[in-house]
């Protein structure tokens, strides 16, 4: 199956860079800057294998022996190892608050989890019947809490938040500018400013890693191995004086 693939590859290859036959398939990959299919392929099992963590699938027995070796290289890795905040999609046609201002795409975690740590405390206060409104500068949380389609489970879990505290009260999230001399936001930065400077008192990371960053850090591995594949190439004399090295960049 490899020959097979490899072979109808090839034909691609030659076909795109318009080579003679006889030019060596690791140089065209390296000319028309593509990795090599066993790494690709690699790429795609790392991929999967990186799902099936994600989703805790059980490890058993039946595992072969290359899955159980990607398991735990991706678990040792500093990136991939960590928790995704990632969870199945959910839709929520319903808001229970009132967003004043929304612009951006995806909420970064710290920024929905300080919303989230707000209405907890209010929580705490045990405050009926109200209106609450919750200032904060960053467009890209609202964006999130605002979105009908819900796919990270501290997203989800913020909208739980404030869902159970609307029930009794009025909710606003206010947008505010950042820096322009807003008294109660430049507090706010001088208390994260401070609060960044001290040591974690939790475990680390306190939130899931966004999914985002997962494909460029397998993106990553591939084009290092591929790389190195073929710096350590040494049958191919002639391709490697005219080609003194491979491009780190890829066009998957």
């Amino acid at each position: 199956m490899s020959r097979l693939l490899g072979g109808i590859q090839r034909m691609t290859y030659l076909s795109i860079a318009e080579a003679v036959r006889t030019t060596p398939t690791a140089a065209l990959e390296v000319l028309l800057r593509l990795p090599p299919l066993h790494i690709y392929i690699q790429r795609e099992a790392r991929l999967v294998t990186h799902r099936s963590m994600q989703r805790e699938t059980p490890i058993s027995q039946s595992h072969c022996g290359e899955y159980l070796k990607l398991y735990n290289e991706l678990k040792a890795d500093p990136i991939p190892g960590i928790p995704v905040d990632n969870t199945v999609s959910q839709y929520n046609f319903q808001k229970d608050f009132i967003p004043s201002r929304k612009d951006c795409q995806n909420g970064p975690p710290a920024e929905v989890a300080a919303i989230e740590h707000c209405i907890g405390e209010i929580n705490r206060q045990k405050v009926p019947n109200g209106t609450v409104v919750i200032l904060y500068n960053s467009q890209a949380a609202i964006e999130a809490l605002s979105s009908f389609q819900v796919f990270s489970r501290l997203v989800g879990s913020c909208l739980s938040a404030v869902k159970e505290l609307s029930t009794q009260n009025r909710v606003t999230l206010a947008w505010v500018p950042g820096h322009e001399g807003h008294k109660d936001n430049e507090k706010a930065n001088v208390l994260a400013r401070e609060g960044a400077s001290k040591a974690m008192i939790c475990p680390e990371p306190f939130c899931g890693l966004a999914k985002a960053y997962i494909k460029p850090s397998i993106n990553s591995w591939m084009q290092a191995a591929s790389i190195d594949w073929w710096n350590k190439l040494s049958r191919l004399r002639q391709a490697n004086q005219f080609i003194k090295k491979s491009s780190p960049r890829f066009t998957a």
